[in-house]
């Protein structure tokens, strides 16, 4: 399991690690900026990390879905609008039940967790950004042929 993880990561692709960094830096900005207004800090912190977790297992898995169904449906357009159909469904399901449960469990604090999950939506504005003053001076990696 931990080698497939790494597997992934060695062939993630650029834009995608600069989204995953986008909506941390989202999730830092909204514990700062929001823990402030709320009664009960630690459960908003909860419920907005759920959601960027969310946000980034969305980024991660449209990733996913895309390159696979690439790789796999060149060619074949119905099959391939299917499948991406079939993948999107899955995403939206995904967070569905995770906003129910948070939900059930913390009544309005879904709000929290609806504002981590925004995350990926700022993060993709944010994308040039991120690319210019952190990815290309502190993380890009050396291209072999």
């Amino acid at each position: 399991m931990l080698a497939r993880a790494v597997e992934l990561l060695q062939k993630i692709n650029e834009e995608l690690l600069e989204l995953l960094i986008g909506i941390l830096i989202w999730g830092g900005f909204a514990q700062l900026a929001f823990v402030w207004f709320v009664p009960d800090k630690k459960i908003y912190s909860l419920c907005l990390w759920i959601g960027i977790g969310l946000a980034a297992f969305a980024a991660v898995h449209m990733w996913w879905s895309i390159d696979r169904n690439l790789s796999e449906n060149s060619g074949n357009e119905k099959r391939a609008q299917a499948k991406g159909n079939l993948y999107y469904m899955i995403r939206y399901f995904i967070a569905l039940f995770v906003f129910y449960m948070v939900a059930k469990y913390y009544g309005p604090y879904f709000l929290a967790a609806a504002l981590g999950e925004r995350g990926i939506s700022v993060a993709a504005h944010m994308q040039p950004i991120v690319k210019r003053f952190i990815y290309d001076k502190y993380i890009k990696r050396e291209v072999t042929l």
